[in-house]
């Protein structure tokens, strides 16, 4: 459970793990909650619940961060097609060049 402004919850993040049929409430480390399901620590970033993977030490992107490194992606396959067709279209213009060369 999560009460991003501390409302209703203190602390404002709160987890539960079933245990031999109930529900325990799950300890806090280091200000995070490791969920064993998810292997993810659930951590609170502001107002904002974040993912952190223990297991590569990194940060699960957020929405926003995925959709700014996903436009990122595309622009450098764009560059990265357009490089490819103008090396193409070289090697067809040399090829043709040399073709020239070799009929005289």
């Amino acid at each position: 459970m999560f009460d991003p402004r501390g409302e209703y919850l203190k602390p404002c993040l709160i987890g539960n793990e079933l245990v031999n049929g109930e529900y325990v409430r799950m300890k806090m480390a280091h200000g995070r909650l490791h969920s064993k399901v998810l292997g993810l620590d659930l951590v609170v970033d502001g107002d904002d619940l974040r993912f952190y993977d223990p297991q590569t030490e990194t940060w699960l992107l957020t929405h926003e961060e995925a959709q700014a490194a996903r436009q990122i992606a595309e622009a450098q396959a764009q560059r990265e097609l357009v490089a490819r067709q103008a090396a193409e279209a070289e090697v067809v213009r040399l090829r043709e060049e040399l073709a020239r060369m070799q009929k005289t």
